[in-house]
């Protein structure tokens, strides 16, 4: 509601279409254009029997001397005698938008509610001065007169204004928030009516489902950065100096223009340009400085919400800050934090199993940066694909490719030959060849090659294809080499009896690795010139055919290295499946 003596006047009324609104001293600029605008008129024309109306006039009918309000929104003609009697017919218990309509003869009237007073809306489409808008009547609310008027209000969302920066659904409304001159007001829509962003109905009576704009009461001024529905918790909000949690103040009743508050629930604070994502049934989001990633949950000890650090044993893993993150809830449940280098710190994360894990992912080729990830079904919908838009250096240019990053493979589901673990690839499936084209994206570079299951020699991509050596093949995979490396923990082993093995000399006799459905690899000592390369094949294997992934435990001996660590280094490069579920060492102190 405007707080000024300046008066709107606008030139059309009782109908939709264009009219001009004129104000009586300087109010619009032309940053105004797109927002909304709303007068509020006394409406003096009485409901006459048997007479014709258009569509849009505003009609005012009285009974036992209780005047009501009726829009006309089908042209007819009334009935001879006028509308009397309180039936829910004709006279709604409350103003109701869309309610039961009313047949008056052949015209069809809404009732808008008791009283005389009634709102008109427009949207302003072009500026022609200070004091005067063209503007488009809203034929929902059409004005019920064109004096001058001191009650209007403009709407909140525009590039006067400024827009939302956050927004999402809560309890049956649209929840906006962190314009540029109201930062810390929320805004939610009319219940089920998510473009309904009026205070009040028509008539100007405030129901329970009429919007909400709410400012979160603190000792500072806070931009919403972000909203996350927690269900019937409440609406979690993050601003730029903590988080706090909207719901109703009498518990027993609804969220409503006169029954919501704000606690604040944390002071850790949120960055602007991070969405927060909902994983495993609780709520992650960056810190202020983009370093940290937080858990939004409830602890019922304490009876309130808690901001749990998720990188607090692995405080490096963020490098610089997060710009950008992703979930794929599908097979494994993986957040994604996108660096500002350009690599991809991975958290596979599970509630209910305590599982909280971190990865650093680096993409293959020359000068490789991910600059852009977002998580979507795959093609068959059995799981996530991390979708990444990547920059490298190819034939001495800058390229850009959208690449995707599937479900790890799965031998029980998918066979040998489906296994591909190359970056920028693509994989051919058909007869049985020895060439394979459709390269042209790669040329220059030496790639690697996976045919049927088997490793092949690298080849270098000339005229957009490369040689498939060995036998034909009718499943291959070609693409860039990555490198995954595992390196386990200084061991608590081997120690005397009421000391600890931190800090002494230790030597690793022998490892065993515990592997699923895996080929290739080396192991080695930390720090170590030389790994010993992990062989599958046996004399027994037909050496036309791809070595079988093997599943067991593999023992390597070849260490006796003396050092204060006692730790094992793990690489694999090869284009090949390799699951690694358990280390297990002979340490000696």
């Amino acid at each position: 509601m405007a707080d000024t003596a300046i008066t709107l006047t606008p030139s059309v009324a009782h109908a939709s279409g264009a009219c001009t609104l004129t104000a009586s001293a300087a109010l619009f600029t032309a940053a105004d254009v797109g927002r909304l605008a709303a007068v509020l008129h006394k409406c003096n024309t009485l409901r006459a029997a048997a007479t014709a109306y258009t569509a849009g006039q505003i009609l005012i009918s009285e009974y036992n001397q209780v005047p009501r309000l009726y829009r006309v929104i089908a042209a007819g003609t009334t009935a001879a005698a006028n509308l009397a009697g309180t039936t829910p017919n004709y006279d709604l218990a409350a103003p109701n938008e869309v309610g039961t309509t009313v047949l008056d003869g052949t015209a069809v009237l809404k009732y808008l509610g008791p009283g005389r007073h009634v709102w008109g809306v427009c949207a302003i489409t072009a500026f022609t001065s200070t004091t005067v808008v063209d503007a488009t009547i809203d034929p929902r609310a059409p004005f019920a007169a064109t004096y001058s008027s001191l009650r209007w209000r403009m709407g909140e969302f525009s590039a006067a204004r400024g827009w939302p920066m956050a927004g999402t659904f809560h309890k049956g409304r649209l929840w906006l928030g962190g314009t540029t001159t109201r930062p810390q007001t929320l805004f939610a829509s009319a219940t089920g009516d998510f473009d309904n962003f009026s205070p009040t109905e028509p008539d100007g009576t405030v129901l329970d489902t009429n919007a909400i704009a709410y400012a979160l009461d603190d000792d500072q001024v806070n931009t919403v950065r972000w909203l996350v529905s927690l269900g019937k918790r409440g609406l979690a909000v993050g601003v730029a100096s903590g988080e706090f949690l909207v719901a109703p103040l009498n518990k027993n009743g609804a969220l409503a223009p006169g029954n919501i508050g704000a606690d604040r629930e944390g002071d850790r604070g949120s960055d602007a340009d991070i969405a927060p994502q909902r994983v495993s049934g609780v709520v992650l989001f960056a810190q202020r400085g983009k370093r940290r990633l937080r858990q939004i949950d409830y602890d019922f000890g304490a009876d309130r919400f808690t901001t749990v650090d998720l990188t607090a044993l692995a405080d490096h893993i963020a490098g610089s800050g997060f710009v950008e993150t992703a979930y794929a809830d599908t097979p494994d449940g993986t957040f994604y934090g996108l660096r500002a280098d350009g690599k991809i710190a991975a958290l596979t994360f599970d509630t209910e199993q305590k599982l909280r894990a971190w990865t650093l992912l680096e993409i293959g080729g020359t000068a490789a940066v991910v600059e852009s990830i977002t998580a979507v079904p795959d093609p068959a919908g059995t799981g996530s694909d991390l979708v990444c838009a990547v920059a490298r250096t190819i034939g001495g240019a800058t390229v850009r490719h959208i690449e995707y990053i599937r479900s790890p493979f799965r031998f029980d589901m998918d066979a040998q030959a489906a296994g591909s673990y190359v970056d920028c690839g693509l994989t051919y499936s058909g007869v049985p060849v020895n060439t394979v084209t459709g390269l042209a994206h790669l040329a220059g570079e030496t790639v690697r090659v996976v045919a049927d299951g088997a490793r092949r020699d690298d080849q270098v991509v000339i005229a957009g294809s490369v040689p498939v050596t060995g036998p034909a093949a009718r499943v291959v995979h070609v693409g860039l080499r990555f490198r995954s490396r595992i390196v386990d923990l200084p061991p608590e082993a081997a120690a005397p009896p009421g000391s600890t093995a931190q800090g002494r000399t230790k030597n690793v006799g022998r490892v065993t690795l515990r592997l699923l459905d895996s080929l290739g690899g080396t192991v080695g000592g930390l720090g170590a010139s030389s790994a010993e390369a992990m062989n599958f094949r046996d004399v027994e294997m037909n050496m036309g055919q791809a070595v079988p992934l093997f599943t067991g435990d593999r023992q390597i001996s070849a260490f006796a290295r003396w050092g204060s660590h006692g730790q094992i280094e793990i690489i694999h490069d090869d284009p090949l499946p390799f699951t690694l579920l358990a280390i297990m060492k002979e340490v000696t102190s």
